[in-house]
């Protein structure tokens, strides 16, 4: 607005005489400060908003609404032919104006191979390439969020590729831009049996154990028998959780351990409780080793002494007769390091590698001397093999 100027009035026309348009009558339109939501606001102008009649070959006269204007009286107005210009208040053109417009997004839609109606079905594990389209094409904000109801039925990267997972049901992926958003209903089938095996160490005075519980939103109709493992511990395996939540007690027949009323919930493939607390680890047993020995026909039994994890056993342990002239024996834990080894008939022979001092010395699941010879890694059975 040129100084002095109380108010600024822009008079739009085309044609001259009998076919002259204008944009009202004289002095024009009050031109009126930008907002401050408008995209292409200018500091200490104003702003009018052209007819789309009146955008091409047209000319303005810009004036107080008074005795001032723009260009003077008798001349006509300045060239405008559509656009953004701005008048600096002297010039006798009007120049463009660089500014930024937001264009609203309109729509969103998600198309992909297998899509149809807003459905998707895919097996476990299968995946799919969604593309999303943001109408119109000039919008302003384009980018593309993607997101999924249930990332266990169907997870969605940012790219648009959505994986079926491990969970067998239906889940919504959305695109969303601009504040607009369109959705895909992916149902998820043949997801692979998904077992949990739960392991639980009652209280000493149990003589069993079962577990009753609820997998895939049903419970068992009775308490399902454990089978007595070691240590005390007693071990099941749930054949399908579907990838779900598992709700779970237990009971020697009578006595109860529902986690003081509250049952114990358990998600995931292996779930382990004792003493109230609950673990997602299977319980420890230790490294244990199998030794196998056949002794000279002339033994009536075998022992085996040994040295595991830093320490002898007392004296010689008695091994247990199997078959073919075969006795065996499991040592519960090595930890995973060497074991040394001598065998007795429980008198004066002793079966001590060839030597005071020497034994057999093994590291491993399991061993098999016979004849001053240590085979490592066999089968826990009377065939003994090479593997």
């Amino acid at each position: 607005k040129p100084s002095g100027w109380g108010k600024i009035y822009a008079y739009v026309y085309t044609g001259d005489g009998a076919t002259a348009a204008n944009n009202a009558a004289w002095p024009g339109v009050e031109m009126t400060a930008p907002s401050a939501t408008d995209g292409c606001q200018q500091t200490d102008l104003y702003k009018y908003v052209v007819p789309d009649n009146l955008a091409k070959d047209a000319k303005v006269i810009f004036n107080d609404g008074g005795s001032q204007q723009y260009p003077g009286s008798r001349q006509p107005g300045l060239d405008y032919n559509g656009g953004i210009v701005q008048w600096d208040g002297s010039s006798a053109a009007l120049a463009a104006v660089e500014c930024e417009t937001t264009i609203p997004v309109t729509s969103v839609s998600v198309s992909g191979d297998g899509v149809k109606d807003g459905k998707l079905s895919l097996k476990s594990g299968e995946s799919v390439q969604l593309t999303a389209t943001v109408k119109p094409d000039s919008a302003t904000d384009r980018k593309v969020t993607w997101t999924s109801s249930d990332s266990s039925v169907a997870n969605v990267m940012g790219t648009g590729v959505v994986t079926a997972g491990s969970k067998a049901g239906k889940a919504t992926i959305k695109a969303t831009a601009g504040g607009k958003s369109a959705s895909v209903t992916v149902t998820v089938t043949d997801v692979p049996k998904q077992p949990m095996t739960v392991w639980y160490k009652p209280a000493s005075s149990w003589k069993t154990a079962k577990v009753h519980y609820q997998a895939n939103g049903k419970w068992t109709g009775s308490a399902q028998q454990m089978t007595l493992y070691r240590n005390g511990w007693y071990k099941y395996t749930i054949p399908d959780t579907a990838g779900g939540q598992v709700r779970m007690a237990f009971t020697n027949g009578s006595a109860w351990d529902n986690n003081s009323g509250k049952d114990y919930f358990a998600s995931g493939s292996v779930v382990s409780v004792s003493g109230g607390k609950m673990s997602s680890k299977a319980p420890s047993f230790g490294t244990p080793m199998t030794v196998w020995y056949k002794p000279a026909s002339s033994w009536k039994t075998a022992k085996v002494h040994y040295k595991a994890n830093g320490k002898w056993t007392g004296s010689a342990q008695q091994m247990t007769a199997a078959c073919g002239g075969w006795y065996k024996y499991t040592i519960p834990d090595t930890a995973g390091g060497q074991v040394r080894m001598a065998f007795t008939d429980g008198g004066s022979a002793w079966d001590n590698n060839g030597g005071q001092g020497k034994d057999y010395r093994v590291s491993g699941d399991s061993v098999a001397v016979a004849g001053g010879q240590m085979i490592t890694d066999v089968t826990p059975n009377c065939t003994i093999t090479n593997k």
